[in-house]
């Protein structure tokens, strides 16, 4: 109950004693479980550099801006915020860790230019998510990073080389570009959708059969085969 009362938390920039607060621990504001209990509004000041795993895990946070003085986060460090609606990510992050932001209402994301790598379900369950923009930088999509957002359209840039199994599982894609230079799609990466045609990138060289599980009637084209047909 240690925020029953008091549900808003501002950071200071330094510690009583003068010392600047750059880093906030593992499990520094984690609850054990979700309730109502928890800090509704956090003001991080741009000192913060790093944020700890669980950090802020099972809290009620509405709005989240993260300071562009941010580079490192930790493993669900914001996991299970089910209250949160917006949230403004760091311009200097490169990694978004696993479980990062799962079970939110998010509706819109944006991820920043200079991402490389979103991590495994860092975004899973996040159900009202409906608008998401994956920027050039990013390499690599975890499993079940956006399990059961709910995209109806989406375009995945070529500079994404893997795209991890079940990434987009349980949603509701009936449009999806896949750039040129994809290299993996993993295991059920786009199961469960509403897609009817999709075509694969000639840069492609790992494919599983069970990528485009249930999506009735999809009819998947292959750019290679298309080009040789052409010729």
């Amino acid at each position: 109950d240690k925020f029953a009362t008091d549900k808003a938390v501002v950071i200071p920039e330094k510690t009583t004693d003068g010392k600047i607060i750059d880093s906030i621990g593992d499990r520094a504001f984690n609850l054990d479980t979700f309730g109502e209990n928890g800090i509704k509004y956090l003001t991080l000041p741009d000192t913060i550099k790093s944020i700890g795993t669980m950090a802020f895990r099972n809290n009620n946070i509405v709005h989240l801006d993260l300071p562009d003085s941010v580079e490192e986060l930790g493993s669900g460090a914001f996991a299970s915020n089910r209250d949160l609606e917006t949230l403004k990510l760091s311009n200097s992050l490169k990694t978004i860790p696993n479980g990062a932001f799962t079970f939110t209402k998010i509706e819109k994301l944006v991820i920043p230019e200079g991402v490389t790598e979103i991590g495994d379900s860092a975004f899973s369950e996040n159900n009202l998510l409906s608008d998401l923009v994956i920027p050039n930088t990013v390499e690599k999509i975890g499993s079940r990073a956006f399990w059961n957002a709910v995209m109806i359209d989406l375009t995945i840039p070529g500079n994404v080389k893997e795209i991890g199994s079940d990434a987009f599982t349980g949603g509701k894609l009936s449009s999806l570009t896949l750039e040129e230079g994809i290299e993996t799609i993993g295991n059920r990466a786009f199961k469960r959708n509403k897609l009817t045609e999709v075509t694969i990138p000639k840069s492609v060289i790992k494919l599983d059969k069970s990528t485009f599980d249930r999506n009735p009637n999809i009819n998947i084209n292959y750019a290679s085969l298309i080009e040789i047909l052409e010729k």
